[in-house]
């Protein structure tokens, strides 16, 4: 387990290290109402990144939630969650667990809405 401090206009990534999975789960977060959609800015093999929204307690995932996956590499790029079960959860406190089964994926960041 590791923790990372970063100044906050910072730029990184985040990846598995040497060819091994590496996994990756965000502190509690809340998705608005009218947000019903997750975006990843995902760069190398998407199909090898995993996304599953889990309970902020108990971390289990949620159903219709536990097997997202990132439609393609670049930038703003949705997870395949259906629309209704991201609605499902708004305003309910949820953490983002992020598998990465390649060392050659790196997840730049997450964001509810498709642009800033």
């Amino acid at each position: 387990m590791g923790v990372a401090e970063l100044r906050r206009d910072g730029f990184t990534s985040v990846s598995a290290a040497g060819g091994s999975s590496a996994v990756l789960t965000t502190h509690p977060v809340r998705f608005d109402t009218d947000r019903t959609m997750l975006f990843v800015n995902v760069e190398g093999e998407a199909a090898a990144l995993k996304v599953a929204i889990l309970d902020a307690q108990t971390l289990m995932p949620l159903p219709e939630l536990a097997a997202g996956a990132p439609k393609g590499e670049g930038e703003r790029v949705a997870v395949g969650f259906p629309e209704a079960a991201i609605r499902s959860i708004a305003s309910r406190p949820v953490r983002v667990r992020f598998t990465f089964e390649s060392s050659t994926t790196r997840l730049y960041s997450q964001c509810t809405k498709a642009s800033s």
